[in-house]
Protein backbone atom coordinates (compact mmCIF):
# COMPACT_ATOMS: atom_id res chain seq x y z
CA UNK A 1 0.00 0.00 0.00
CA UNK A 2 1.59 3.47 -1.10
CA UNK A 3 1.99 5.93 1.35
CA UNK A 4 -0.52 8.11 0.79
CA UNK A 5 -3.04 5.21 1.47
CA UNK A 6 -2.81 4.20 4.38
CA UNK A 7 -5.19 6.47 6.30
CA UNK A 8 -7.62 5.33 3.84
CA UNK A 9 -7.53 1.40 5.30
CA UNK A 10 -8.00 3.28 8.60
CA UNK A 11 -10.84 5.49 7.87
CA UNK A 12 -8.64 8.82 8.63
CA UNK A 13 -9.63 12.31 8.83
CA UNK A 14 -7.75 13.35 5.76
CA UNK A 15 -10.15 13.30 3.49
CA UNK A 16 -8.00 13.59 0.44
CA UNK A 17 -6.40 9.95 1.02
CA UNK A 18 -10.04 8.54 1.03
CA UNK A 19 -12.18 10.49 -1.96
CA UNK A 20 -8.71 9.85 -4.11
CA UNK A 21 -9.30 6.47 -4.76
CA UNK A 22 -11.75 5.94 -7.73
CA UNK A 23 -13.55 3.07 -6.64
CA UNK A 24 -14.41 5.14 -3.01
CA UNK A 25 -15.52 8.01 -5.50
CA UNK A 26 -17.97 5.79 -7.67
CA UNK A 27 -18.87 3.72 -5.47
CA UNK A 28 -20.65 6.05 -3.00
CA UNK A 29 -23.64 3.60 -2.10
CA UNK A 30 -21.43 0.96 -0.79
CA UNK A 31 -20.47 1.50 3.25
CA UNK A 32 -17.57 1.03 4.75
CA UNK A 33 -18.78 -2.33 7.01
CA UNK A 34 -20.12 -3.90 3.73
CA UNK A 35 -16.79 -3.56 1.94
CA UNK A 36 -14.83 -5.05 5.36
CA UNK A 37 -18.06 -7.83 5.33
CA UNK A 38 -17.57 -8.88 1.71
CA UNK A 39 -13.51 -8.88 2.25
CA UNK A 40 -13.73 -11.15 4.99
CA UNK A 41 -16.11 -13.53 3.68
CA UNK A 42 -13.89 -13.62 0.68
CA UNK A 43 -10.72 -14.21 2.20
CA UNK A 44 -11.33 -16.73 4.86
CA UNK A 45 -8.86 -16.14 7.55
CA UNK A 46 -6.73 -13.35 6.62
CA UNK A 47 -7.09 -9.69 4.95
CA UNK A 48 -3.51 -8.66 3.59
CA UNK A 49 -2.18 -5.24 2.67
CA UNK A 50 1.19 -3.17 2.90
CA UNK A 51 1.77 -0.15 5.39
CA UNK A 52 4.49 2.33 6.08
CA UNK A 53 4.50 4.17 9.82
CA UNK A 54 6.88 6.54 10.19
CA UNK A 55 8.58 7.69 13.76
CA UNK A 56 9.59 11.40 13.00
CA UNK A 57 11.45 13.64 14.61
CA UNK A 58 10.50 16.55 16.43
CA UNK A 59 12.05 19.99 17.37
CA UNK A 60 12.01 22.41 20.95
CA UNK A 61 8.98 23.97 19.50
CA UNK A 62 6.72 21.14 19.69
CA UNK A 63 5.56 20.43 23.20
CA UNK A 64 5.74 17.39 25.55
CA UNK A 65 2.68 15.54 26.27
CA UNK A 66 1.00 16.52 22.69
CA UNK A 67 0.65 14.12 19.43
CA UNK A 68 2.57 14.60 16.76
CA UNK A 69 2.60 12.45 13.48
CA UNK A 70 3.34 12.10 9.84
CA UNK A 71 1.58 10.44 7.33
CA UNK A 72 2.98 6.95 7.27
CA UNK A 73 6.13 6.48 5.46
CA UNK A 74 7.31 10.20 5.73
CA UNK A 75 9.93 12.01 8.29
CA UNK A 76 10.20 15.23 9.26
CA UNK A 77 13.61 16.79 8.64
CA UNK A 78 16.14 17.13 10.88
CA UNK A 79 18.09 20.44 11.58
CA UNK A 80 21.34 20.24 12.22
CA UNK A 81 22.02 20.92 16.20
CA UNK A 82 18.48 20.84 16.70
CA UNK A 83 17.44 18.35 19.67
CA UNK A 84 16.09 14.98 18.57
CA UNK A 85 13.09 12.78 20.14
CA UNK A 86 9.92 11.33 18.96
CA UNK A 87 6.52 11.69 20.92
CA UNK A 88 5.22 7.99 21.97
CA UNK A 89 1.68 8.93 23.31
CA UNK A 90 2.33 11.68 25.49
CA UNK A 91 6.37 10.97 26.03
CA UNK A 92 9.05 11.90 24.15
CA UNK A 93 11.99 9.70 23.66
CA UNK A 94 15.07 10.02 21.93
CA UNK A 95 14.58 7.64 18.80
CA UNK A 96 17.16 7.57 15.77
CA UNK A 97 15.48 8.81 12.56
CA UNK A 98 13.99 5.46 11.41
CA UNK A 99 11.10 4.36 9.98
CA UNK A 100 8.37 1.35 10.74
CA UNK A 101 7.82 -0.55 7.32
CA UNK A 102 5.74 -3.53 7.02
CA UNK A 103 2.77 -5.85 6.39
CA UNK A 104 -0.91 -5.30 7.71
CA UNK A 105 -2.94 -8.24 8.36
CA UNK A 106 -5.99 -7.82 9.28
CA UNK A 107 -6.70 -11.51 11.22
CA UNK A 108 -10.55 -12.74 11.51
CA UNK A 109 -9.86 -14.17 14.70
CA UNK A 110 -11.39 -17.22 16.60
CA UNK A 111 -14.99 -16.72 18.01
CA UNK A 112 -13.38 -17.04 21.65
CA UNK A 113 -11.15 -14.57 21.15
CA UNK A 114 -13.60 -11.75 20.20
CA UNK A 115 -14.68 -9.28 21.98
CA UNK A 116 -18.47 -9.07 22.32
CA UNK A 117 -18.40 -5.74 20.12
CA UNK A 118 -16.67 -7.81 17.82
CA UNK A 119 -18.77 -11.04 17.75
CA UNK A 120 -22.11 -9.42 17.25
CA UNK A 121 -22.07 -6.82 14.53
CA UNK A 122 -26.00 -6.96 13.44
CA UNK A 123 -29.07 -6.11 15.24
CA UNK A 124 -32.64 -6.66 13.92
CA UNK A 125 -35.17 -4.38 15.75
CA UNK A 126 -38.89 -3.64 14.96
CA UNK A 127 -37.82 -5.49 11.24
CA UNK A 128 -35.21 -2.79 10.52
CA UNK A 129 -31.70 -3.95 10.38
CA UNK A 130 -28.46 -2.10 12.39
CA UNK A 131 -24.70 -2.66 11.83
CA UNK A 132 -22.33 -2.07 14.55
CA UNK A 133 -19.90 0.77 14.52
CA UNK A 134 -18.13 -0.79 17.43
CA UNK A 135 -18.46 2.44 19.49
CA UNK A 136 -19.31 2.68 22.89
CA UNK A 137 -21.71 5.18 24.02
CA UNK A 138 -21.82 7.10 27.61
CA UNK A 139 -24.95 6.33 29.78
CA UNK A 140 -26.13 9.89 29.68
CA UNK A 141 -26.67 9.51 26.01
CA UNK A 142 -28.95 6.85 26.25
CA UNK A 143 -32.85 7.59 26.18
CA UNK A 144 -35.84 5.29 26.36
CA UNK A 145 -36.31 1.78 25.42
CA UNK A 146 -36.96 0.32 21.96
CA UNK A 147 -37.35 -3.24 23.07
CA UNK A 148 -35.40 -5.78 22.72
CA UNK A 149 -33.38 -6.68 19.57
CA UNK A 150 -32.05 -9.55 18.01
CA UNK A 151 -28.12 -9.83 17.58
CA UNK A 152 -26.36 -11.78 15.03
CA UNK A 153 -22.86 -13.14 14.58
CA UNK A 154 -20.72 -15.01 12.66
CA UNK A 155 -18.11 -17.75 13.83
CA UNK A 156 -16.08 -18.25 10.30
CA UNK A 157 -14.27 -21.33 12.23
CA UNK A 158 -17.01 -22.98 13.17
CA UNK A 159 -19.16 -21.74 10.00
CA UNK A 160 -21.79 -20.86 12.87
CA UNK A 161 -24.15 -18.08 13.34
CA UNK A 162 -24.99 -16.90 16.50
CA UNK A 163 -27.47 -15.11 18.10
CA UNK A 164 -28.64 -13.18 21.35
CA UNK A 165 -31.36 -10.86 22.21
CA UNK A 166 -30.12 -7.50 23.90
CA UNK A 167 -31.97 -4.77 25.35
CA UNK A 168 -31.66 -1.68 22.87
CA UNK A 169 -32.46 1.78 23.22
CA UNK A 170 -32.82 5.22 21.85
CA UNK A 171 -29.92 7.65 21.69
CA UNK A 172 -30.64 11.36 22.87
CA UNK A 173 -31.59 13.98 19.82
CA UNK A 174 -31.78 10.68 17.14
CA UNK A 175 -34.04 9.50 15.56
CA UNK A 176 -34.59 5.88 16.36
CA UNK A 177 -34.56 4.74 13.04
CA UNK A 178 -31.28 6.14 12.29
CA UNK A 179 -28.98 5.34 15.40
CA UNK A 180 -29.47 2.99 18.64
CA UNK A 181 -27.54 1.97 21.28
CA UNK A 182 -27.58 -1.58 22.14
CA UNK A 183 -26.65 -2.80 25.77
CA UNK A 184 -24.01 -5.64 25.30
CA UNK A 185 -22.95 -6.69 28.96
CA UNK A 186 -22.28 -3.41 30.80
CA UNK A 187 -21.56 -1.46 27.55
CA UNK A 188 -24.13 0.69 25.10
CA UNK A 189 -22.90 -0.24 21.81
CA UNK A 190 -23.98 2.36 18.86
CA UNK A 191 -25.61 0.53 15.82
CA UNK A 192 -26.43 2.35 12.89
CA UNK A 193 -28.92 2.22 10.07
CA UNK A 194 -27.41 0.11 7.34
CA UNK A 195 -29.98 1.19 4.02
CA UNK A 196 -29.32 3.77 1.94
CA UNK A 197 -32.16 6.75 2.84
CA UNK A 198 -31.24 10.11 0.54
CA UNK A 199 -32.22 12.89 2.22
CA UNK A 200 -33.92 15.89 0.09
CA UNK A 201 -32.16 18.74 2.33
CA UNK A 202 -29.49 19.32 4.78
CA UNK A 203 -31.55 20.69 6.98
CA UNK A 204 -33.27 17.08 7.68
CA UNK A 205 -29.71 15.55 8.38
CA UNK A 206 -29.06 18.51 10.78
CA UNK A 207 -32.05 17.98 12.64
CA UNK A 208 -32.59 14.21 12.64
CA UNK A 209 -29.56 13.63 13.81
CA UNK A 210 -28.93 16.58 16.15
CA UNK A 211 -25.71 17.55 14.10
CA UNK A 212 -25.09 20.59 16.08
CA UNK A 213 -25.02 18.83 19.56
CA UNK A 214 -23.73 15.84 18.82
CA UNK A 215 -20.60 16.42 16.33
CA UNK A 216 -18.21 18.82 17.66
CA UNK A 217 -16.03 20.48 15.30
CA UNK A 218 -12.71 21.42 17.22
CA UNK A 219 -10.04 20.39 14.34
CA UNK A 220 -9.58 20.91 10.54
CA UNK A 221 -7.02 20.54 7.87
CA UNK A 222 -6.85 23.09 5.21
CA UNK A 223 -6.48 21.51 1.43
CA UNK A 224 -5.77 22.70 -1.86
CA UNK A 225 -6.80 20.32 -4.07
CA UNK A 226 -5.73 17.28 -2.59
CA UNK A 227 -2.90 18.74 -1.15
CA UNK A 228 -2.66 19.22 2.71
CA UNK A 229 -1.94 22.59 4.51
CA UNK A 230 -2.15 23.69 8.04
CA UNK A 231 -3.61 21.64 10.93
CA UNK A 232 -5.54 23.50 13.34
CA UNK A 233 -7.57 23.59 16.64
CA UNK A 234 -10.47 25.17 17.13
CA UNK A 235 -12.44 25.93 20.67
CA UNK A 236 -15.71 27.28 19.75
CA UNK A 237 -17.26 25.69 16.89
CA UNK A 238 -20.76 27.98 17.42
CA UNK A 239 -20.05 29.85 14.03
CA UNK A 240 -19.92 27.45 12.15
CA UNK A 241 -23.29 25.69 13.06
CA UNK A 242 -24.76 28.96 13.14
CA UNK A 243 -24.25 29.60 9.43
CA UNK A 244 -25.30 25.82 9.08
CA UNK A 245 -28.34 26.71 10.81
CA UNK A 246 -29.17 28.73 7.86
CA UNK A 247 -28.36 26.42 5.50
CA UNK A 248 -31.54 24.10 5.77
CA UNK A 249 -33.12 24.18 2.52
CA UNK A 250 -29.46 22.65 0.72
CA UNK A 251 -30.74 20.38 -1.54
CA UNK A 252 -29.09 17.04 -1.45
CA UNK A 253 -26.39 16.59 -4.59
CA UNK A 254 -26.10 13.32 -6.57
CA UNK A 255 -22.84 13.57 -8.17
CA UNK A 256 -20.60 10.14 -7.51
CA UNK A 257 -18.26 11.84 -9.88
CA UNK A 258 -17.50 15.03 -6.93
CA UNK A 259 -13.95 15.87 -5.84
CA UNK A 260 -11.86 18.04 -4.15
CA UNK A 261 -9.27 18.82 -7.46
CA UNK A 262 -8.78 22.40 -7.98
CA UNK A 263 -11.00 23.55 -4.98
CA UNK A 264 -10.12 25.32 -1.58
CA UNK A 265 -11.24 23.27 1.40
CA UNK A 266 -11.48 22.77 5.38
CA UNK A 267 -11.56 18.96 6.02
CA UNK A 268 -13.34 18.89 9.42
CA UNK A 269 -12.21 15.99 11.83
CA UNK A 270 -15.95 14.07 12.57
CA UNK A 271 -16.05 11.95 15.67
CA UNK A 272 -18.97 11.37 17.55
CA UNK A 273 -19.84 8.05 19.45
CA UNK A 274 -23.47 8.87 19.59
CA UNK A 275 -23.40 8.78 15.55
CA UNK A 276 -20.99 5.70 15.84
CA UNK A 277 -18.14 8.04 13.92
CA UNK A 278 -14.75 7.97 14.28
CA UNK A 279 -12.57 10.33 12.56
CA UNK A 280 -14.75 10.63 9.73
CA UNK A 281 -14.44 13.91 7.32
CA UNK A 282 -17.57 16.87 7.32
CA UNK A 283 -15.47 19.22 4.05
CA UNK A 284 -16.59 22.48 3.20
CA UNK A 285 -15.45 24.08 0.02
CA UNK A 286 -14.79 27.28 -1.12
CA UNK A 287 -16.86 26.94 -4.01
CA UNK A 288 -19.89 25.99 -1.89
CA UNK A 289 -20.04 22.30 -1.20
CA UNK A 290 -20.68 20.72 2.29
CA UNK A 291 -19.61 16.82 1.74
CA UNK A 292 -19.26 14.09 4.73
CA UNK A 293 -18.80 10.36 5.58
CA UNK A 294 -20.07 10.63 8.42
CA UNK A 295 -23.13 8.60 7.94
CA UNK A 296 -21.02 5.97 6.47
CA UNK A 297 -21.95 6.69 2.83
CA UNK A 298 -21.28 9.82 1.15
CA UNK A 299 -23.29 13.17 1.45
CA UNK A 300 -22.79 15.85 -0.38
CA UNK A 301 -25.71 19.50 -0.42
CA UNK A 302 -24.77 22.55 -2.33
CA UNK A 303 -24.65 25.69 0.75
CA UNK A 304 -23.92 27.98 -1.54
CA UNK A 305 -20.27 30.26 -1.53
CA UNK A 306 -21.04 32.62 0.41
CA UNK A 307 -22.30 30.31 3.74
CA UNK A 308 -19.09 28.70 2.80
CA UNK A 309 -17.28 31.57 2.88
CA UNK A 310 -18.44 32.32 6.28
CA UNK A 311 -17.55 29.05 7.91
CA UNK A 312 -14.31 29.35 6.08
CA UNK A 313 -13.40 32.92 7.01
CA UNK A 314 -14.83 31.78 10.83
CA UNK A 315 -12.51 28.75 11.00
CA UNK A 316 -9.14 30.48 10.18
CA UNK A 317 -9.96 33.81 12.48
CA UNK A 318 -10.92 32.08 15.47
CA UNK A 319 -8.45 28.30 14.97
CA UNK A 320 -5.09 28.19 16.41
CA UNK A 321 -2.45 26.18 14.36
CA UNK A 322 -2.02 22.47 15.85
CA UNK A 323 0.42 19.55 15.43
CA UNK A 324 -1.10 16.98 13.21
CA UNK A 325 -3.61 14.32 14.58
CA UNK A 326 -2.92 10.65 15.07
CA UNK A 327 -5.10 8.21 14.49
CA UNK A 328 -3.90 5.96 17.69
CA UNK A 329 -1.01 5.84 19.29
CA UNK A 330 2.09 3.25 18.87
CA UNK A 331 5.25 2.01 20.37
CA UNK A 332 7.55 -0.25 19.09
CA UNK A 333 10.26 -2.50 20.93
CA UNK A 334 11.53 -5.75 21.49
CA UNK A 335 9.03 -8.13 23.58
CA UNK A 336 11.41 -8.93 26.56
CA UNK A 337 9.15 -10.85 29.16
CA UNK A 338 5.32 -12.00 29.00
CA UNK A 339 4.45 -12.14 32.56
CA UNK A 340 1.26 -12.74 34.57
CA UNK A 341 -1.10 -10.01 33.05
CA UNK A 342 1.49 -7.99 30.92
CA UNK A 343 4.04 -7.89 29.11
CA UNK A 344 7.55 -5.60 29.04
CA UNK A 345 8.60 -3.33 25.76
CA UNK A 346 12.35 -2.32 25.70
CA UNK A 347 12.29 0.15 22.92
CA UNK A 348 15.96 0.55 23.21
CA UNK A 349 16.25 -0.69 19.20
CA UNK A 350 15.25 2.75 18.16
CA UNK A 351 17.43 4.65 20.41
CA UNK A 352 20.56 5.82 18.93
CA UNK A 353 21.64 4.24 22.21
CA UNK A 354 20.37 0.92 22.85
CA UNK A 355 21.22 1.60 26.72
CA UNK A 356 18.47 4.81 26.53
CA UNK A 357 15.78 2.36 26.22
CA UNK A 358 13.08 2.70 28.15
CA UNK A 359 11.30 -0.37 29.45
CA UNK A 360 7.29 0.19 29.14
CA UNK A 361 4.73 -2.40 31.19
CA UNK A 362 1.40 -3.17 28.52
CA UNK A 363 -1.04 -4.76 30.53
CA UNK A 364 -2.89 -7.72 28.60
CA UNK A 365 -5.80 -8.21 30.61
CA UNK A 366 -7.76 -7.19 26.86
CA UNK A 367 -8.11 -10.07 25.31
CA UNK A 368 -7.60 -8.10 22.09
CA UNK A 369 -4.13 -7.86 23.07
CA UNK A 370 -3.63 -11.78 24.82
CA UNK A 371 -5.50 -12.80 21.22
CA UNK A 372 -2.22 -11.59 19.75
CA UNK A 373 0.25 -13.68 22.49
CA UNK A 374 -2.11 -16.63 22.49
CA UNK A 375 -2.96 -17.02 18.80
CA UNK A 376 -1.07 -14.67 16.62
CA UNK A 377 2.14 -16.47 18.06
CA UNK A 378 3.90 -12.83 19.01
CA UNK A 379 6.88 -14.34 21.49
CA UNK A 380 9.16 -12.99 23.81
CA UNK A 381 12.35 -11.47 21.69
CA UNK A 382 9.75 -10.44 18.56
CA UNK A 383 10.05 -7.18 17.53
CA UNK A 384 6.79 -5.58 18.48
CA UNK A 385 4.44 -2.53 17.87
CA UNK A 386 2.36 -2.00 20.20
CA UNK A 387 -1.49 0.40 19.20
CA UNK A 388 -3.00 1.90 22.26
CA UNK A 389 -5.59 4.71 22.80
CA UNK A 390 -4.90 5.71 26.12
CA UNK A 391 -1.68 7.58 27.85
CA UNK A 392 1.70 6.13 29.03
CA UNK A 393 1.84 6.10 32.53
CA UNK A 394 5.41 6.95 33.89
CA UNK A 395 5.16 7.24 37.91
CA UNK A 396 3.50 3.71 37.63
CA UNK A 397 7.01 2.22 35.35
CA UNK A 398 5.71 3.20 32.05
CA UNK A 399 2.44 1.92 31.73
CA UNK A 400 1.06 1.74 28.88
CA UNK A 401 -2.86 2.36 29.08
CA UNK A 402 -5.07 1.53 26.58
CA UNK A 403 -3.12 -0.92 24.49
CA UNK A 404 -5.50 -3.12 22.26
CA UNK A 405 -3.42 -4.72 19.88
CA UNK A 406 0.43 -5.97 20.12
CA UNK A 407 2.10 -7.26 16.66
CA UNK A 408 5.30 -8.79 15.25
CA UNK A 409 7.86 -6.99 13.32
CA UNK A 410 11.65 -7.25 12.36
CA UNK A 411 14.51 -5.15 11.70
CA UNK A 412 15.68 -4.88 8.14
CA UNK A 413 18.29 -3.02 5.90
CA UNK A 414 18.14 -0.28 9.26
CA UNK A 415 14.88 0.54 9.63
CA UNK A 416 12.26 -1.31 11.41
CA UNK A 417 9.22 -3.31 9.64
CA UNK A 418 6.73 -4.53 11.18
CA UNK A 419 4.14 -7.39 10.13
CA UNK A 420 0.74 -6.44 11.59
Amino acid sequence: MKNEKIFEALGDVDASYLEGAENFRRKRKVPVWGKWAIAAACLGLAVFGMSRLGVPAITPTNTPGGTITNPPGETLANTPGEKQGTLVGNIERPYKNVELNGQELAIEWPWEYQTRKEQYVTALLAGQEYGSSGMTLDASSVGESLGTAELTGYDGYADQIHTMAAETFAINGILPGHTVAVLLGDEYVTFKDRSWNMPATLGEVLDEYSLAELLPLSRFVEYEGYAEGGSYSLPDDGGIWAVLATCGDAEFVEDDRFNFESRTSLSFTATSAALGAYKKAFRVTADGYLWTNLLEYQYLFYIGEDAAGQIIAYARKNAAAAEPETYTNRLAGTLTEIGDGYILVDDGVLCEDESAGVIFTVPTEDIRVRRCLEFAGVKEGDIVVVNFSGDIDVASGYRVEGAYSVVKGFLEAGDVSVLE
